[in-house]
């Protein structure tokens, strides 16, 4: 599984163009691309398609020529195969029969992107192609939110991403956005801010429909504070710091500076403290999402939102879920994930 190039010819690895040289013939996902970029790099080998359309076809073939002792190389049009691209039905055909796989590494859009983003993680989702229909993305877009991960990642096309940034002003306004259209190649240009900024950004851009586009998302389902690092994640991601202060990291984790809160050890997330001038850390527990603290610097987690209503006005959690949801200062799905985290941390 070989990787290439996902727009500078330069980045390809010396091991990459060994392999591609001396492979018995290379299965590629566009004959043409991979037949220019061979021809650049000076290689004569032979090429065979294996796309969407004719994998299922392709995996005999292919595996008969491996079972026959030959090596082949798999090639995407750029990137690493398999990564929202084609390659994974002959890598699972070939596992099956014993058949050794081996991954040569390279340039990878994900990757590149998360490199730049600027958002501070330890873990992230990656949910390739954004759907064609804005019903379809909402859905999407709900599904990331309720995985408890911080940072998300998509892949979209030049003629869909205004339609999709849309979607993503409309049901995750406070979510903190890097679009990267053309990394690596001459008009590489990032995009940073809210889904609307970006999205005015982007429509004051008159070649905005030219490029690949992937999309890096951080604070889905939960409060995501400009400057803090963000808010917590689940199951060992650190709550961020409230007032500036980056909160603990998912193992080993200590108090946020400035009245952040820190995860818990070991893979416990903390739980927000009441206010971000009582300064304090989260109290383990595991499982639970982290909870930034930031009253000071930003809107408070759902998590620590429920507890300072709590210990100001009594009641249930119930109750405070039904109070912050008719403020409408967090969506209802993220208040609610934030009770069941409270009750399994109070229960636990």
């Amino acid at each position: 599984m070989v990787a290439t190039p996902i727009g500078n010819i330069a980045d390809i690895t010396d091991r990459a163009r060994q392999v591609l040289s001396d492979v018995d013939f290379i299965a590629a996902e566009d004959t043409r691309t991979t037949g220019l970029l061979l021809k650049a790099l000076g290689i004569g080998n032979r090429v065979v398609s294996n796309h969407k359309f004719n994998e299922k076809h392709r995996e005999d073939y292919i595996l008969s020529a491996l079972a026959d002792g030959r090596d082949v190389a798999v090639v995407s049009d750029a990137g690493t195969p398999c990564m929202s691209d084609p390659g994974g039905i002959i890598v699972r055909a070939a596992v099956g029969r014993g058949i050794g796989v081996t991954a040569v590494c390279g340039p990878s859009s994900v990757a590149a992107a998360l490199s730049v983003c600027g958002f501070v993680f330890d873990s992230f989702a990656f949910y390739g192609f954004l759907p064609r229909s804005q019903a379809d993305i909402r859905r999407r877009i709900a599904d990331a939110a309720r995985a408890g991960v911080n940072v998300s990642v998509f892949f979209d096309s030049p003629k869909r991403i205004m339609k999709s940034l849309a979607v993503f002003a409309a049901e995750a306004p406070g979510a903190r956005l890097c679009l990267c259209n053309d990394l690596t190649k001459p008009y590489e240009r990032i995009y940073r801010g809210s889904p609307q900024t970006v999205l005015d950004e982007l429509s004051a851009n008159p070649s905005a429909q030219k490029g690949e586009y992937t999309l890096v998302c951080a604070g889905l389902g939960v409060e995501w504070n400009e400057g803090t690092g963000g808010a917590g994640g689940k199951s060992g991601a650190g709550g961020a710091g409230g007032a500036g202060g980056a909160g603990g990291a998912g193992s080993e984790g200590g108090d946020g500076a400035e009245g952040g809160t820190g995860a818990g050890e070991d893979g416990e997330g903390g739980a927000g403290s009441t206010s971000a001038s009582e300064g304090g850390s989260g109290a383990g527990g595991k499982g639970s999402a982290g909870a930034g603290n930031a009253e000071m610097g930003g809107v408070m987690s759902p998590e620590a939102a429920i507890t300072d209503y709590l210990i100001k006005n009594g009641g249930t959690i119930k109750d405070a879920v039904t109070h912050l949801a008719n403020e409408r200062v967090y969506k209802r799905n993220a208040l609610y994930k934030a009770s069941i985290n409270l009750h399994n941390l109070l229960s636990g």
